[in-house]
């Protein structure tokens, strides 16, 4: 059993070393975009997720991407750049308590997906394009 242990708690000490950039990257939840072909810019209103406090003001940006999904969760990195991180990570209002949760894919029963909030743990069942997104990526 000691080896074990000290083996886990390598693989654990080497995931959060390779992870610590995260602590330094914003986690945005964008809310609309709006694309104008003439200046090729879009105006982009996201809330930035950062703190325990789900209730966080709305802020706008522009970009030159016209491809930012409204609804989804994006990182952004330390030169700016935005990466998408559905379905890996999805944000939505909790169905069992109402609150603003982060979900991530626990369970695939029968081909559905099941979603897990990181937040509070409650698990719940998602359409069926979830799945199909996570066979995009080769998670499925």
């Amino acid at each position: 059993m000691p080896p074990a242990i000290a083996e886990a708690f390598k693989d654990l000490t080497l995931l959060a070393e390779r992870a610590r950039f995260l602590a330094d990257s914003p986690l945005w939840h964008v809310t609309e975009t709006r694309w104008d072909s003439l200046t090729q810019t879009a105006q982009v209103h996201y809330r930035e997720l950062t703190g325990d406090h789900p209730v966080v003001p709305t802020k706008t940006v522009l970009s030159s991407r016209n491809d930012l999904e409204p609804g989804s969760l994006y990182l952004r990195g330390a030169a700016h750049e935005m990466h998408l991180l559905r379905p890996f990570l999805t944000g939505q209002i909790c169905r069992v308590c109402r609150a603003w949760s982060t979900f991530h894919a626990d369970l695939v029963p029968k081909g559905s997906v099941q979603l897990k909030s990181l937040e509070h743990g409650h698990v719940l069942p998602q359409p069926p394009d979830t799945a199909s997104a996570l066979s995009a990526v080769g998670l499925l």
